[in-house]
């Protein structure tokens, strides 16, 4: 930026003309700095607003374990984090610096955050003994006797016949095959960026939010903690013992928030905002409310879950539907203003 030609001086060896060098010397030294805040601004808007989320809860999960027991496991849990980082980080920013064409490459990419969120879920029963070995389960069903003076599991052990554990072990497996239905779909089918983008956002949310949460409150479930209330374990066929070997393979203390519950009921209400534009979410409303009922009934008949956890499950289903449909906009606006493009995920 030169000096104004009509500034005093400007002419001469005087003061001010010295004076109106160093204004444009030091505007020119100033204008790399202000220029580089817009490219600054595009870079951090490159990533998809999932893979924020992903890298953020990362981060978060990486603090906690370090502010942890220490020792060998805590050392190996720091790596292994700090690897997942480097690696979800890396590939996003050269999927987004090369910009591959094909159907092959984008739907590699936007795996990621599920492989992500597995590579962390199928580690957090080593995690848990690190970041906090506790066990909340008598403050959780003292909240339950707080609202209703019982165990809900326990009150309907009465009417939990093995037709009925068998009713309900059934839906509450199809969760698993009806979440992966869905991401599937958002990956490999959803033609609509919007759309995906809601999905992806709200789906990825509920699902670390809650993995960061059980750091926070982990229990085992009434199946354990009340275990003497019951006059006998529950008894079933295939799909209770298929549950069973699904728990055991899991985080096992991941109960607060019901995640069956946040999920499922994020999906209800996926499919009902939609379904004024979509007629596949018209269709698949109503089945999918179905679905999802028993699946909440569920966790209490089947004893893994006290109230309370729904009750935090549904709030975080509420949240990422909000999230979903307001940060999203937000953050692709941004984007478009910034000229980065593709935009959503």
């Amino acid at each position: 930026m030169s000096t104004p030609t009509n500034s005093p001086g400007s002419g001469s060896g005087g003061a001010p003309a010295q004076l109106a060098r160093v204004e444009t010397r030091s505007r020119a030294a100033g204008a790399p700095a202000r220029s580089a805040s817009p490219q600054l601004a595009r870079a951090l808007a490159e990533p998809a607003l999932i893979d924020w989320i992903v890298m953020g809860v990362l981060v978060v999960e990486l603090f906690a374990v370090w502010s942890g027991r220490p020792g060998p496991d805590r050392d190996h849990f720091l790596a292994y984090l700090g690897s997942l980082l480097v690696a979800y980080g890396g590939a996003v920013i050269a999927y987004r610096a090369l910009a591959p064409t094909g159907f092959v490459w984008r739907r590699v990419y936007r795996l990621l955050p599920l492989v992500a969120a597995c590579a962390v879920y199928f580690r957090l029963q080593e995690v848990f003994p690190i970041v906090n070995p506790r066990e909340y389960d008598g403050a959780l069903h003292a909240l339950d006797l707080r609202l209703f003076g019982t165990d809900l599991s326990v009150w309907l052990e009465e009417y939990s016949t093995p037709a009925v554990i068998d009713w309900f072990s059934f839906f509450y497996f199809l969760y698993f095959p009806m979440c992966l239905t869905g991401i599937l779909w958002a990956i490999f089918v959803c033609k609509e960026p919007d759309r995906r983008a809601r999905f992806a956002v709200g789906t990825i949310l509920a699902f670390l939010v809650g993995h960061v949460v059980y750091l926070i409150v982990p229990g085992l479930g009434p199946w354990h903690y009340l275990a003497a209330d019951y006059d006998a374990p529950l008894t079933g066929g295939w799909f209770f013992e298929a549950n069973w070997t699904t728990y055991r393979t899991g985080a096992g203390h991941d109960i607060f928030p019901s995640l069956h519950t946040a999920v499922s009921v994020w999906l209800c209400l996926f499919l009902g905002a939609e379904r004024a534009t979509h007629r596949g979410a018209r269709i698949l409303f109503w089945p999918v409310v179905f679905i999802v009922a028993n699946i909440v009934a569920a966790t209490i008949v089947l004893r893994w879950h006290y109230f309370v956890d729904l009750i935090a499950g549904g709030a975080l289903s509420l949240s990422c539907s909000v999230a979903s449909r307001r940060a999203v906009a937000a953050y692709e606006q941004r984007r478009a203003d910034l000229g980065v493009t593709p935009g959503f995920w």
